[in-house]
């Protein structure tokens, strides 16, 4: 009897052992945050529109260049600018998956910062995607800059993801192109543009020469300021006409 009453005991004791232990990995499984996770739900944008109601700070994002090469850096720039009542802001996103962090996030304005994968948030591959910055003070007209640089590693789409604290969200998709896709594009129908991407060691005066068409006119046409700086992967238009 005695024994009976031991292995009952030990039985009841590895069920309910067992029990805690599929809780536990179903509360991780719970837990597990997906893509769409990491950023406001529709009823927490919707709770944080109700208390702190527009006009929001705009929120703008671009990507350059784009087309991107794999193994070519490729840098987004996301610009809050404060034409609202409120003096800061918070954007939060998913640095895009295909791509390998190169340069950490990094804010334009000394009130503020940026983190990524932020202690026990977040689990695995997600976590070395989030990033979360902050501007604790950003007065009225002010504009901030958050720049990340990324390297593509697989050809398709990489997409960044970004959302603000008011649940403004910008997604920019770039198009990736395999590593030693031709950079050389053929001009367009009227032969008045061509389009070059810049490879690693080119100069903008070599490749003024290749296609017999002035610096300054290549310059002008790019928007560039310093005809002595041009950045591997920049997608340049050529003028040719």
């Amino acid at each position: 009897m005695i024994a009976d009453k031991l292995f009952e005991s030990y039985l009841s004791f590895k069920l309910k052992v067992l029990v805690a232990a599929i809780a536990a990995a179903a509360g991780l499984l719970a837990f597990t945050p997906q893509a769409q996770a990491q950023l406001l739900t529709p009823q927490q944008v919707a709770q944080r529109q109700a208390v702190s109601p527009p006009p929001w700070p705009t929120l703008i994002q671009t990507a350059s260049p784009n087309p991107a090469t794999v193994g070519q850096p490729l840098t987004f720039t996301t610009t809050v600018i404060n034409n609202s009542g409120y003096q800061g802001d918070r954007v939060s996103g998913l640095l895009p998956e295909g791509a390998t962090l190169a340069l950490p996030p990094a804010l334009s304005t000394p009130n503020g910062g940026c983190r990524v994968n932020l202690p026990s948030l977040y689990a695995g591959d997600l976590a070395s995607r989030y990033f979360v910055c902050w501007m604790s003070l950003l007065p009225a007209g002010g504009v901030a800059n958050i720049t990340t640089s990324v390297i593509p590693t697989t050809p398709g789409t990489v997409t960044n993801t970004v959302q603000d604290y008011f649940g403004q969200q910008v997604q920019t998709p770039v198009t990736v192109l395999p590593m030693g896709t031709p950079n050389l594009f053929p001009p367009s129908a009227e032969g008045a543009i061509a389009a070059y991407i810049v490879q690693p060691g080119d100069t903008l005066s070599e490749i003024a020469q290749h296609y017999s068409t002035p610096v300054e006119a290549i310059a002008q046409a790019n928007g560039i300021a310093n005809p002595n700086l041009v950045f591997p992967g920049q997608r340049l238009s050529i003028p040719t006409g």
